[in-house]
């Protein structure tokens, strides 16, 4: 501040300040713009550790899951994949009458941006225990309600996204991801 540092507008009057009250002015003055750019740069840094870039689209990942031996593994195996992936947003549905415990807790603690549903496959589509695997289709009701959620939640033509069908006994390169992100598509 020049000239103006030793006096303050005060509404119609200005009032002449002595130099100790004009540094003070100008401490607060500066204070406020550091917090504000502070603020910005906190925004831009949890915007790279969130792993979100505002030009990419969203990744609406589906998994369907089931309660098995190794679905702990599976789906942290999953995950540990998915952390790596810009703009992600889980979609976790089980095949279960209600949400487990496992899965709640593990979903809590990966850090990703999720949504945690269920719902159980009818008794006429699952495969009995001595057939085939190719049977049966597995996994129908759980993507069919991860598709419903979107519908019913994401506003249709304003948000830039693609859905994947992540099955979490699968392994991913996330090159494929990368390329998943270059697709334009609007809901």
């Amino acid at each position: 501040m020049t000239a103006n540092a030793y006096t303050q507008d005060n509404g119609s009057k200005d009032q002449i300040l002595s130099p100790r009250e004009a540094r003070i002015q100008e401490q607060k003055l500066l204070e406020k713009e550091l917090q504000a750019k502070l603020k910005e740069l906190e925004k831009k840094v949890a915007l790279q550790k969130s792993g979100w870039d505002p030009k990419l689209p969203i990744i609406f990942a589906i998994t369907p899951t089931y309660r098995r031996f190794l679905q702990k593994a599976e789906l942290t195996r999953t995950a540990q994949t998915l952390k790596h992936v810009k703009n992600l947003y889980w979609i976790v549905v089980e095949d279960s009458h209600q949400k487990t415990n496992l899965v709640k807790r593990l979903l809590s603690h990966f850090g990703l941006k999720y949504t945690h549903l269920n719902v159980r496959t009818p008794v006429e589509m699952r495969r009995g225990r001595n057939k085939p695997r190719w049977t049966k289709s597995r996994g129908v009701e759980q993507r069919n309600l991860g598709l419903q959620w979107l519908h019913d939640n994401i506003k249709a033509n304003e948000t830039k996204g693609v859905v994947y069908f992540a099955d979490d006994d699968n392994t991913y390169d996330l090159r494929l991801f990368e390329e998943v992100s270059l697709m334009n598509a609007y809901f």
